[in-house]
């Protein structure tokens, strides 16, 4: 992350402290999806060259009447910092939403719940090729990408969990599908000051391997840490671990590959 993006964080950090509402959350979900659609707009919000008080006054002229004062006081933080690209802005807005919400489960006792459907979920587009490319069909409208994950869950998970992923799977903006979710698991991860360890590995591990994996993880980063399981038989063997940016991989397959380049060499 630059230094302007850490600047513009924090920024979006102090806007969003104390608030805690489901509302609030949703109504920055549907300015992340206007932004998405109308270009032009986010193009003005993100341009460095208006002063930020023409760029709040953007967002008082055309949003103010929608949404509520606490939404456009957080947007209005968020079109102030300078962000890299129009992209990252639309993102900020997303993420902003979606620790809204995760502040709200938190206050309500409910947030290990929705972490975990949320991550189980991200599991079971993962493993089940029909529904990931039913969510994944660029024909299939957003509509009907939440009329499907309200299908699946409604009764089933929490409804704060039904919103947030409805948000990223309906909108995943050039995402994968999975991956849009595994950022959503991140941030709700990191709400209970956990992390979230990718492992990949040729076959699946048992539940004694996966206990040591996290125990040592926890030792080596001193945070709590949620596993994610991928099967992948390319590694043919050992596993690979991911966290953040940090890859710990000790796969047969790239060990090949390592003495093939030197054979090389």
């Amino acid at each position: 992350m630059s230094s302007v993006s850490q600047v513009a964080n924090q920024q979006v950090q102090q806007a969003i402290a104390g608030l805690s509402s489901s509302s609030v959350g949703a109504e920055l979900f549907t300015v992340a999806n206007l932004l998405d659609a109308e270009h032009s707009l986010r193009r003005n919000l993100s341009d460095s060259g208006l002063s930020s008080d023409a760029r709040q006054g953007l967002v008082t002229d055309l949003l103010s009447s929608k949404i509520s004062s606490d939404a456009a006081k957080v947007v209005k933080a968020i079109v102030s910092a300078r962000w890299s690209s129009d992209s990252d802005l639309v993102d900020a807005v997303e993420s902003a939403g979606a620790l809204v919400l995760l502040a709200e489960t938190e206050k309500s006792g409910h947030q290990s719940r929705v972490e975990e459907e949320v991550f189980y979920f991200a599991r079971l587009i993962d493993s089940e090729a029909d529904l990931q490319m039913a969510l994944s069909d660029p024909s299939s409208t957003p509509q009907g990408k939440v009329k499907l994950i309200a299908d699946l869950l409604s009764g089933r998970a929490h409804a704060d969990t039904i919103t947030l992923v409805s948000q990223y799977v309906s909108h995943p903006r050039g995402r994968r599908i999975g991956k849009a979710l595994d950022e959503l698991s991140v941030l709700a991860a990191a709400r209970q000051n956990r992390l979230v360890a990718t492992v990949t590995s040729a076959v699946a591990i048992s539940d004694s391997h996966k206990s040591r994996i996290d125990a040592a993880l926890s030792r080596i980063y001193g945070q709590e840490v949620l596993i994610d399981t991928v099967i992948d038989e390319s590694v043919v063997g050992g596993v690979s671990v991911q966290i953040g940016d940090d890859v710990i991989d000790g796969t047969i397959s790239t060990r090949i590959q390592q003495a093939l380049r030197q054979l090389q060499a």
